[in-house]
């Protein structure tokens, strides 16, 4: 159905002072941490960072230098690797936070490709991949599947899956609960990120994939949630939101920019 949180119900994590906001919260694997995009003041760009989940002024920067957003991770072989969008500088990697492995690894099949909020799962020995491009993202879901996410990925014969701003962008990880798959996808069609749209995965095999829209999700008073994301091991989620503002500081700053160019 079409849920509605209350946002004075929720338990907000302190946003450091050198960050504009946090957004795009996933949990760790174990659930013992946040990990999210922490926007720079200055630069205004996305760092890494990731939190405590028992104590939140226990914070720390994974990345940083370039921009990095959409945190999601996953597990493969008992090692944790965290896949961050890096589209305005990279193509798609993941890169290890457990084990003694120290390498990036880019997404082979991928190379030319900049994706956009890259989401994995594994699904009946398959691992599976939703994305967006650099710039149909809002629009346009693609799914290319693998043997292993060190495998080569193709094409799977229904991409793309989504062709709608309604719910094409990931909005956070497919949830697998009591034997279902559910895929949030950012409604896009008014405002960036208003709401999201509940989606459940009917057919999901290396052939064929079909999903119903089942319901919404919206906050009040607020735009989102834009992602939302629960811990596997309680019923324990994150989720981001926002409202629109005036920033001068902001302002003069892509004044410069455009001055600069002329």
């Amino acid at each position: 159905g079409d849920e509605i949180i209350l946002a004075h119900q929720l338990k907000k994590l302190p946003v450091l002072r050198n960050y504009n906001f946090y957004a795009d919260p996933f949990f760790s694997c174990d659930g013992t941490k946040i990990r999210l995009e922490a926007l720079r003041n200055k630069s205004g760009l996305g760092d890494l960072v990731e939190i405590c989940a028992k104590d939140f002024n226990k914070q720390s920067v994974l990345a940083s230098g370039q921009h990095y957003s959409y945190p999601f991770s996953f597990l493969f072989e008992e090692n944790e690797y965290v896949l961050p969008e890096v589209a305005s500088h990279s193509p798609q990697f993941f890169s290890p936070i457990t084990g003694n492995d120290n390498t990036n690894h880019y997404i082979k099949g991928l190379e030319d490709k900049r994706l956009v909020d890259a989401t994995l799962i594994e699904h009946n020995h398959k691992w599976f991949l939703f994305f967006g491009e650099n710039q149909t993202a809002l629009d346009i879901l693609n799914l290319w599947l693998s043997d292993s996410p060190f495998g080569e990925f193709k094409p799977h014969p229904k991409t793309p899956i989504v062709m709608s701003p309604k719910n094409a962008r990931m909005g956070g990880s497919v949830l697998k609960r009591d034997g279902r798959l559910l895929r949030f996808g950012q409604n896009n069609a008014a405002e960036y990120g208003e709401s999201l749209c509940v989606l459940e995965v009917n057919k999901l095999t290396p052939t064929d994939y079909l999903e119903t829209l089942i319901g919404s999700v919206r906050i009040d008073s607020y735009k989102g949630p834009h992602s939302i994301n629960f811990d596997q091991h309680s019923t324990k989620m994150l989720l981001d939101y926002y409202t629109n503002e005036f920033s001068l500081f902001a302002g003069v700053r892509r004044l410069k920019a455009r001055f600069s160019k002329q």
